[in-house]
């Protein structure tokens, strides 16, 4: 039997390709995945590097005003050093608002990241009627922007308008002010809570989706009730998604800033910054 002649390879008019050496090669293949971090790394650069350096460098300028401020000139960026840390620190209002923030996270945390946790375990159950639309009824708030669910839940709350002070008034039962005081903790963590916890339940749904269902049948088989199942295993093993969840709740608390701002206007005192 002959041995067909090994085929060469032709380039332009008729010569042959260099093949690459198997340095070259192997230095190809140690480059190839800083080429496709340039695009990623050049906007991380643009959008969040840069704006945070240069909100640091302005955080240690300030402006000064010469005269009435008019004109070219008369407001200058000069150096402030570490002054506007130490006025922001020695605010007397820094303590209160780092409370109220502690306050209004210890409500919308825990409440948020139980519900988003039984809604996903329910909708995880065996027969469970009308799943989608329930997935998408949980999940829908968290597709409303803050400055828009505070203004539907802001007229919610005003007396004036809202379908639940005209109940209440109709059976006798009192009214309280939620826009004012105490209450109010419970108006911001009621639209931070309605318009967040789809988005957690969605997390943790899906991670219980990826629980193998060979784990369901050996409890079962050992006697375990739904119950039990829940508790011992479903939790435990979303445990990760629980720890995620909890993250993206204090980061999200601590940003909080569209709600009360837009609250503000319908107050009628200062309870509302």
């Amino acid at each position: 039997m002959k041995t067909a002649a090994r085929r060469k390879s032709y380039g332009v008019k008729g010569a042959p390709y260099a093949l690459p050496s198997p340095t070259t090669t192997l230095k190809r293949a140690r480059s190839a995945p800083y080429f496709f971090l340039v695009p990623a790394t050049i906007l991380f650069a643009l959008f969040f590097a840069l704006p945070i350096g240069y909100a640091v460098w302005l955080s240690f300028h300030k402006v000064k005003v010469s005269g009435l401020g008019l004109g070219a000139g008369a407001r200058k960026e000069v150096w402030a050093g570490l002054e506007n840390y130490t006025a922001a620190i020695t605010d007397s209002e820094l303590l209160d608002s780092a409370l109220r923030v502690l306050g209004y996270g210890c409500i919308v945390v825990p409440v948020m990241l139980g519900l988003a946790l039984l809604f996903a375990l329910m909708l995880d159950a065996e027969k469970v009627r009308l799943a989608p639309f329930a997935r998408l009824a949980i999940f829908l708030p968290y597709a409303i922007p803050g400055v828009v669910a505070a203004l539907l839940w802001g007229f919610l709350y005003l007396p004036d308008v809202s379908p639940f002070y005209f109940v209440l008034d109709k059976l006798g039962l009192p009214q309280p002010d939620l826009l004012d005081g105490g209450p109010l903790y419970l108006a911001l963590s009621n639209i931070a809570i309605w318009g967040g916890t789809g988005f957690n339940m969605i997390v943790i749904y899906t991670s219980l989706q990826a629980i193998p269902a060979e784990v369901y049948e050996a409890a079962k088989l050992d006697g375990a009730t739904p119950l039990q199942i829940a508790l011992k295993i479903k939790i435990p093993m979303v445990a990760p998604s629980l720890v995620l969840t909890f993250f993206f709740s204090i980061i999200a608390t601590l940003q909080v800033f569209s709600e009360p701002t837009t609250l503000k206007p319908l107050t009628n005192s200062e309870a509302g910054a």
